[in-house]
């Protein structure tokens, strides 16, 4: 039985979302139901999933820092620690926006770095664990960032 119909018999609800993504112990989706009815999809996750100690609705992403809106269906904390490529996040959902979807990409550039590369990332769209992924490795990476946006971003911690 899929992860979908299991949500569905739990909760007693057919409208679930199909897409679930995961980051660290938190489950995010978009929902197109009623308030009540994500509660219940919501506590039935949780209680299928024994990883998941939250679950948030993804409402958008925007904003000139693209920061996510989202609220907290079950559970509670938006901050997590994620793993990827043997790399540990902290990260907090509620301010930042972690795409796991450029993970075989971020797998395959790795290997191909030089001591010689930079990372721009105003011209990788923010593919910021790459770099962080080849320090970890031990390969030499300079970063250059788009110090007019970072030095505005409002979490933004100083040396």
């Amino acid at each position: 039985m899929s992860l979908k119909m299991k949500i569905a018999k739990i909760s007693g609800v057919m409208e679930v979302p199909g897409s679930w993504q995961f980051i660290g112990d938190i489950a995010l989706a978009k929902f197109s139901t009623s308030p009540a009815k994500k509660k219940k999809i919501a506590a039935a996750v949780i209680s299928i999933l024994k990883n998941v100690k939250t679950v948030c609705e993804i409402k958008e992403i925007g904003g000139e820092f693209r920061e996510p809106v989202i609220s907290v269906l079950a559970g509670s904390g938006t901050a997590t620690i994620h793993k990827e490529n043997d790399v540990l996040y902290k990260i907090d959902i509620a301010k930042v926006m972690f795409s796991k979807g450029n993970l075989t990409e971020r797998k395959r550039l790795l290997p191909q770095i030089k001591e010689s590369d930079t990372d721009d990332e105003r011209d990788k769209g923010g593919l910021g664990k790459t770099a962080v992924k080849s320090a970890v490795a031990g390969q030499f990476f300079q970063i250059i960032e788009a110090v007019d946006v970072v030095d505005g971003y409002p979490d933004k911690v100083d040396d």
